[in-house]
């Protein structure tokens, strides 16, 4: 079985390991047996060793996995505890969480300055409760 890998340390300890793609640096650096394989992103699957059918797509994804297989971790450190975890899925709640803060932030930024920027309040309603304050 062949390997694929780009990145210094990239599949450094494979010794029978097979189809592996290893693409960052030291992604499925430890590796030695585990096969089927994919890793993304600077240390994803770094630690794994005979973990198989795992896929780590972004930087520390399923870091310390070592023996977990069949997991799928998309996105910064998802699943990076996950050491002997199995079937596991993660990526989805990262994007909702992340779109959530941007936002939130969003908001926060366009009512600093109600009259102006993408949403902006009107001052009609200001300037006709002081006209009948002024009566």
């Amino acid at each position: 079985m062949f390997n694929t890998a780009t990145g210094t340390s990239a599949l450094y300890s494979n010794t029978i390991g097979g189809a592996n793609t290893a693409i960052g640096v030291s992604a499925l650096q430890n590796n030695t047996t585990g096969y089927d394989n994919t890793a993304s992103g600077t240390s994803a699957l770094q630690i794994n060793t005979t973990g198989y059918e795992d896929t780590a797509n972004g930087v520390n994804a399923l870091l310390r996995n070592t023996t977990g297989f069949q997991n799928t971790a998309n996105g910064l450190s998802a699943l990076s505890f996950n050491t002997t975890g199995s079937e596991n899925t993660t990526g989805v709640a990262l994007v909702a969480a992340a779109f959530s803060v941007t936002v939130a932030v969003f908001l926060i930024l366009e009512l600093d300055q109600p009259m102006g920027g993408m949403i902006q309040i009107s001052s009609e309603p200001m300037r006709n409760a002081l006209s009948q304050l002024a009566k």
